[in-house]
């Protein structure tokens, strides 16, 4: 049995489901490819486990790994981070949700998704917002400018689209392109549109930078965020 598991922000058990708990004290085989994964959940792990946490693998390696496993009946847990089926990783370096699935499918292997919690939803808890609050747009626009452009899928006139009716629009991994994001926001919000720039939530160097539209190239400029960023823009 193969489980696939959403670790959340990856910095401590606390953001652990229950479930995902219980996979881990079991499991005969635990991998994770990337880097957002404390000591505090692999210390959590089943003692007896083969542990393999690796930045990068090869997906012909990491599938015959899983598939030698598998047909010796052990039970695999393949982290994630996040929750997988909303943002599991960059496209074909961390082997996203979608192509777990499709490659377990086509082996006819028996698997699990287990849930996370996202970043998203802590970065919400952590800096107390209701992203759905009745004073709000109640519709959310969630991308990743980097995957669009991994998949050449990014359209500067679809998302002038969507942004002009100004939803609330979450970004992941997408800071390094704030300046070109910035200016299609200023056509369609405010000025004084809240703006939030997070960098690692929940880890010991965590940053949460508040702002405005106005302000947030400056933000940006000013601090070094580059990779494991989340943007959220709040029009009031």
């Amino acid at each position: 049995m193969i489980y696939i598991l959403g670790i959340g922000p990856g910095s401590t058990v606390d953001y652990l489901t229950v479930k995902a708990h219980r996979v881990l004290a079991f499991a005969n085989l635990i991998i994770y490819i990337g880097e957002m994964i404390g000591e505090d959940i692999i210390a959590h792990c089943n003692s007896k486990a083969e542990i393999i946490i690796k930045k990068k693998m090869p997906v012909n390696e990491l599938q015959h790994t899983i598939s030698i496993n598998y047909k010796l009946g052990n039970k695999i847990a393949i982290l994630m981070p996040g929750d997988p089926s909303l943002y599991s990783g960059q496209f074909m370096e961390q082997h996203c949700l979608q192509e777990h699935i499709s490659w377990m499918n086509s082996q006819n292997f028996h698997y699990e998704i287990i849930p996370g919690i996202s970043s998203l939803s802590a970065l919400c808890s952590l800096s107390s917002i209701d992203i759905t609050s009745f004073n709000r747009n109640q519709s959310i626009f969630i991308s990743s400018i980097e995957r669009l452009r991994d998949l050449d899928s990014f359209s500067e006139e679809k998302m002038g689209i969507t942004f002009a009716t100004q939803p609330n629009v979450v970004l992941f991994q997408s800071i390094r392109d704030w300046d070109y994001i910035y200016h299609l926001l200023i056509k369609k919000y405010p000025l004084n549109t809240e703006v939030i720039f997070a960098y690692k939530v929940s880890w010991v160097d965590e940053k949460i930078l508040k702002t405005n539209l106005k302000d947030s190239c400056d933000v940006v400029m000013n601090n070094k965020i580059n990779k494991h960023s989340l943007i959220l823009i709040l029009p009031k």
